[in-house]
């Protein structure tokens, strides 16, 4: 999950209790100005496939805690002037995760003043919104994928 925190005590707090349970936390400087608004891009076999926008017009910070209200907003990227900056990122983000990564999603925020930051990476993205905002076949792009992947194992043996 996302949280904000304004006081450096609650940090350490968070980031405390992250490390006594094994887990691993993730800080980053806060960005005033993407609050509401991130980029996903869909990565199928380590390329970038699809692109959507989330848009929260609540005020909240995260991008997508109004989903399925009507202050939400889901927007086709596919024509962005951005689209091949976003999909750069985002294909780097999962190659440095794993070159065995399927299918993933990767959240960035577009800002004006620190420019493209990977916000965070999904390993069992949505696909649903994706296909219906962009209009790409994902679940076939994805079917594709994984065929390919296992016929690459099995040749193998």
């Amino acid at each position: 999950g996302v949280d904000i925190f304004k006081d450096p005590n609650n940090t350490l707090n968070k980031v405390s209790k992250s490390i006594w349970r094994g887990e691993l936390s993730l800080l980053q400087e806060f960005i005033p100005d993407s609050i509401g608004a991130s980029i996903r891009v869909l990565i199928i076999g380590g390329k970038g496939i699809a692109c959507v926008r989330y848009v929260d017009k609540t005020g909240n910070l995260k991008s997508n805690s109004a989903y399925g209200e009507d202050n939400f907003k889901l927007e086709n990227m596919m024509e962005s002037d951005k689209l091949q900056d976003y999909f750069s990122i985002a294909e780097k983000a999962a190659q440095s995760l794993s070159s065995e990564l399927t299918v993933g999603g990767i959240d960035i925020l577009d800002s004006k003043k620190y420019g493209l930051v990977v916000l965070e990476t999904n390993s069992f993205p949505d696909l649903y919104d994706t296909r219906a905002s962009s209009g790409i076949d994902v679940f076939q792009k994805f079917t594709e994928s994984f065929c390919n992947k296992v016929r690459t194992k099995l040749n193998k043996f």
